[in-house]
């Protein structure tokens, strides 16, 4: 189901004409079923774009969380290395630097 030309028109013209005056039951009936129509056919364009979002997005957390785990096992590594060799990562730096 798409949104036609027409529709748009009529659904425009109902909006205009409700700024300036309250509609009948009947037109009032009408938007309503236009607005159902427009978030229909706006899911069926959207839905497949917002779930391959969705789905990159919950893939990218993922990663973040993966990249987070090797940057705290690193931190650890570092630690135990200092602890070994008495010497700080940063003080080793220091000297291999001069």
């Amino acid at each position: 189901m798409s949104w036609t030309n027409e529709q748009q028109q009529r659904f425009d013209a109902l909006r205009l004409r409700e700024l300036h005056t309250p509609l009948s039951s009947e037109e009032q009936r009408e938007l309503d079923g236009l607005f159902q129509v427009l978030e229909r056919a706006e899911e069926q364009v959207l839905g497949p774009a917002l779930a391959r979002l969705t789905e990159a997005q919950r893939a990218e957390a993922g990663h973040l969380r993966a990249l987070q785990q090797h940057g705290e096992l690193l931190a650890l590594m570092v630690q135990q290395h200092e602890r070994a060799c008495g010497v700080s990562v940063a003080q080793e730096y220091r000297s291999l630097a001069r």
